[in-house]
């Protein structure tokens, strides 16, 4: 019986064999028409044919995102194998398509009269980014699944007297998760843990934070960002200002107060402040 890593990795070349057949054809199809109209091939052409290729691109990823979440919950699953797994395809995908559609730019003797350095570039630098959000995504459901951040169900939720308003508490969860993420390979692996560990307790009490639920993890969200800022461009005030209001939101619940008080002091010192223990 093939093991859940195996099964992912057939499962994603599966499926990255399907999708290339499907672009192959749809760019087949576009030359053909361009051909038969005896149209003129543009810059325009170029970034069209190639945002239809990203747009397989991301239907990839978004299936090995779905797939590495589904597989992730088995009992058996090794996370560090599904990532590197993921991760693999990915990339592949990304440089055999991606950087054959370039190439097929600058072979075509039509194409590669309009390919210029400008456009080369524009091709590259979106390349990158679309590859850089998919593998940032990755880190995002790799910590949900490692770190014990569960994915929260979509939901709005209405804050009085906030100006913060109708808040996504499940975009919020995977934003702070991701800036733990950055703060922990910046080196700063024991603010990460303490943060990550006061996440997991809010959301463990958040039927006791009642109402307060979604502006605590706004503020938290707030300091994830401030903590990943150089300390010259932190907004310290802003930062004091939460330090004094998450405790008074902590207090609604006793299970908070011992978290709090054990990892507090040591995220408001990464800040240069003193909270006392």
């Amino acid at each position: 019986m093939e093991n859940i890593n195996q099964l992912y990795d057939a499962l994603l070349k599966r499926k990255k064999r399907s999708l290339e057949e499907e672009m192959e054809k749809e760019n087949s199809r576009t030359a053909s028409k361009l051909a038969a109209s005896n149209s003129v091939f543009s810059s325009s052409f170029i970034i069209s044919s190639f945002e239809t290729n990203v747009t397989y691109m991301r239907r990839f990823v978004n299936y090995a995102l779905s797939e590495f979440h589904r597989l992730s919950n088995s009992t058996e699953a090794d996370i560090e194998e599904l990532e590197t797994t993921s991760r693999f395809w990915i990339n592949s995908f990304f440089d055999k398509n991606l950087n054959g559609l370039h190439n097929t730019f600058k072979h075509n003797p039509l194409m590669n009269s309009i390919m210029t350095t400008d456009l080369e570039q524009a091709i590259k630098t979106r390349l990158e980014e679309v590859e850089s959000e998919a593998l940032e995504n990755l880190k995002i459901a790799k910590a949900e699944k490692k770190f014990g951040l569960a994915r929260v169900p979509l939901s709005q939720i209405t804050i009085k007297d906030s100006a913060i308003g109708l808040v996504n508490v499940g975009n919020i969860t995977g934003n702070i998760a991701r800036n733990i993420i950055v703060l922990q390979n910046s080196g700063h692996k024991d603010v990460a843990d303490s943060l990550r560990n006061l996440l997991d307790k809010v959301n463990e009490f958040k039927d006791e934070i009642g109402e307060n639920y979604a502006e605590l993890l706004s503020h938290l969200q707030f300091l994830t960002e401030e903590a990943n800022k150089p300390q010259e461009q932190r907004n310290l005030a802003v930062v004091k200002s939460v330090f004094r209001y998450i405790p008074e939101v902590i207090s609604l619940s006793s299970g908070l107060i011992t978290i709090w008080e054990k990892f507090g002091p040591q995220i408001a010192a990464f800040f240069g402040l003193n909270i006392g223990g």
